[in-house]
């Protein structure tokens, strides 16, 4: 029953009790036969306004897709892998365009025409280091393009054992995020003798509240909040999720492809 219409309860959280309250309110106000005090009109507006200030976007669209988009761009057959780059269980499972022969991990090979792989980003919270890693990547694709951007996710997984955050007990986060910044700037500069590595600007993309904090934000509350994924590798074969591909063997992969590909 409504009791006091001048009540406003604070609101950290708006939920769909609170549109039945302000419904109450408002019948109670129009169709009681009371007359609405100026008051109470106002109240009603303010709890009104404060309501559809809390209804933001929960997943915030992007301005672009989501992911680092190689293979095929005509693929029929469009596999998102779904990676935390910190994650030991992913050095394994990591789906490779056009090469196979890497010095790291067991990887399959998806240089098949018709086939597209989008590389999606999954920063486990639980990685001490992951979400400043994948900052990174955010900032190199946006300044140097895809193919460094891809550099780059190779090279972290290569590294993948450098970085992991028992390595790094004894640093503080400051050091590991300048010693990370001398690396990248290394190993993109020899890659890219044309390109000058902006040390700086690529250092400030990996603090709190940069542009690429906020991408990496929203990848994660897409994978998490959308897609409902809990951990990496998953994957998923033109929008389904494929079940216990995490486990599967090359052999495995290349039946399934053959399979989809030949029908």
């Amino acid at each position: 029953a409504f009791h006091d219409p001048l009540h406003i309860q604070s609101r950290s959280h708006i939920s769909f009790d609170s549109y039945d309250s302000l419904a109450v309110r408002f019948r109670f106000i129009s169709f009681s036969g009371v007359e609405a005090t100026t008051t109470m009109k106002i109240v009603f507006a303010l709890e009104l306004l404060v309501l559809l200030v809390g209804c933001s976007q929960y997943v915030p669209i992007p301005q672009r897709s989501h992911g680092l988009t190689l293979g095929d761009p005509k693929g029929t057959l469009r596999i998102r892998a779904f990676y935390d780059l910190l994650c030991t269980t992913n050095l394994t499972q990591v789906l490779t365009p056009r090469n196979p022969m890497t010095t790291y991990g067991k990887h399959y090979l998806t240089g098949y025409d018709g086939i597209k792989l989008t590389y999606d980003f999954f920063p486990l919270p639980y990685h001490l280091y992951s979400f400043k890693v994948h900052q990174g990547y955010q900032y190199v694709r946006k300044v140097h393009g895809d193919r460094a951007a891809n550099k780059y996710i190779q090279f972290v997984l290569k590294n993948q054992a450098v970085y992991y955050e028992s390595k790094w007990t004894k640093f503080s986060v400051e050091e590991f995020l300048d010693g990370f910044t001398n690396d990248i700037a290394q190993v993109l500069e020899e890659s890219y003798s044309n390109q000058e590595i902006d040390e700086v600007s690529f250092r400030k993309s990996l603090n709190s509240g940069s542009p690429e904090d906020s991408k990496v934000r929203a990848e994660w509350k897409y994978a998490s909040g959308t897609l409902g994924n809990s951990g990496t590798p998953i994957y998923y074969a033109n929008g389904v999720r494929i079940d216990a591909a995490e486990d599967w063997s090359t052999d495995k992969w290349l039946a399934f492809f053959h399979k989809q590909l030949d029908k």
